[in-house]
């Protein structure tokens, strides 16, 4: 019994030594992983450091590389660019032909697979002979270059979209594309059916005079802005004109138009007194006419199709300039900011009683709430005062006598129509044509070539 029981106590004391044997080899085993995955952390984020150190110093050095290309190759281009300056511009060439054709679609009539657009800008360009090799170009752009001379584009007759702003050309369009007899151009299958241009933007030349450019009769948009026109005139007989942009010239009169169906011409910074020979523009939706010296909106009682007008920035001092404007159904938009009236007490509200059909004055909306206090404010059978009044007799009985606790505004203003208006009006406009007239006949003669001397 007692050898029994020190055979099983040796045999837990074994036991217990094995299992605290074991934990300490497993603590020691888990220890030693823990190290050996740690160390291995350390020398991979090291690894990762180095390959990333590494990866940002090609990049920078890659990145320093392609700065230094790209300033030298600028610093070429500047040069040459510089030469080109001094040696006047340079004409087009394939390489630029390649760079600038664009749009692959058919052709007009043969409908072969061919390059539709091309474009060429700020490439000081003085020639573009080469473009008379591409017949069937529709869109061209050869903006920002130094042509004086635009008659290579006659041998390209489906042209349709030309931008040829910011140039030195002289001439508005001076173009004649070829055409074929009348009646022939389908039957016997010939292509050459006169000039197809529908859009020319020639803005921010040196164009003095529009001549005649009943030739383009398809013409729709034209821009001619930022050149030296002073007059208007050669447009009168383009038929399908919509738009007319002469913003940035010398023009001193409106005239020149006839019954043109325009629907936008705009003739900001010119040198405008009065709105005139507008009567016949039976289509016109919106003027422009900001930066000039307007002191009346007389002039657009008969457009009955205008729907916005700019005319910012001018001489108007009378809010009462705009009663001209009441009585145009689809007039809408109005800016008049910039003008001395614009300065005077009320001057919103005083705009709006007027015209109540206004959705936007200075590019700010016009709520109803604001029609509705301008039109209490000025009283009227319309405003709030009969209801103030019924108001007060409904709780005061109608013993006591109504005071109008706030009154009308009293407009100061005399009347647009009035006679003497009329008249200073009519003789300020004869004595500005006046000036005008003897203006362009003083330049026209200065431009004049000198008679032949005697002995020549």
């Amino acid at each position: 019994m007692i050898h029994q029981e020190e055979s099983d106590a040796a045999t837990r004391l074994q036991a217990i030594s094995r299992g605290r044997r074991s934990r300490r080899v497993a603590a020691r085993t888990a220890t030693l992983r823990k190290e050996r995955e740690h160390a291995a952390t350390v020398l991979q984020n090291r690894q990762r450091g180095r390959l990333a150190a590494k990866k940002v110093g090609m990049q920078r050095d890659m990145s320093h590389a392609s700065t230094s290309i790209g300033r030298v190759y600028r610093g070429r281009q500047a040069r040459r660019e510089q030469e080109r300056k001094k040696r006047g511009g340079r004409a087009l060439d394939r390489a630029d032909m390649v760079k600038g054709l664009h749009t692959l679609g058919r052709g007009a009539f043969d409908l072969r697979h061919v390059f539709l657009g091309f474009t060429v800008s700020d490439r000081l360009i003085t020639d573009v002979s080469l473009l008379e090799e591409y017949p069937h170009l529709q869109t061209i752009n050869v903006s920002k270059n130094l042509l004086t001379d635009l008659r290579s584009l006659e041998r390209v007759p489906y042209l349709t979209n030309l931008d040829a702003s910011d140039n030195q050309l002289a001439e508005v369009l001076d173009l004649k594309f070829p055409e074929c007899a009348p009646g022939s151009a389908w039957s016997t299958g010939a292509s050459h059916v006169g000039s197809q241009l529908r859009v020319a933007d020639l803005s921010r030349n040196r164009v003095r005079a529009i001549k005649d450019q009943s030739g383009h009769r398809y013409l729709e948009k034209l821009y001619l802005d930022g050149n030296r026109i002073r007059t208007i005139s050669g447009v009168s007989g383009l038929a399908y004109l919509t738009t007319l942009s002469l913003n940035g010239n010398k023009i001193g009169r409106i005239d020149g138009l006839g019954r043109l169906p325009l629907v936008d011409l705009s003739l900001d910074d010119n040198r405008l007194r009065f709105l005139e020979n507008l009567e016949k523009l039976v289509l016109l939706q919106k003027l422009s006419v900001a930066n000039n010296a307007i002191a009346s909106l007389d002039g657009l009682q008969k457009c009955v199709q205008l729907g916005s007008l700019d005319a910012s920035d001018n001489a108007v001092e009378r809010v009462r300039e705009v009663e001209r404007l009441a009585d145009l159904p689809l007039f809408s938009s109005l800016f008049l900011r910039g003008n001395p009236c614009a300065s005077l007490d009320f001057y919103k509200r005083r705009v709006i009683v007027r015209l109540q059909r206004l959705t936007a004055l200075d590019d700010e909306p016009v709520t109803s709430e604001e029609k509705i206090k301008s039109i209490n404010i000025h009283g009227g059978d319309e405003s709030d005062v009969g209801h103030r009044k019924e108001m007060y007799k409904k709780y005061f009985g109608s013993d006591g006598a109504w005071e109008n606790t706030l009154p009308p505004f009293v407009e100061t203003e005399p009347s647009p129509a009035q006679e003497a208006a009329v008249a200073g009006r009519v003789v300020d406009k004869l004595v500005h044509h006046a000036v005008f007239d003897a203006e362009l006949a003083a330049i026209h003669s200065y431009d004049l070539p000198a008679p032949p001397s005697p002995a020549e």
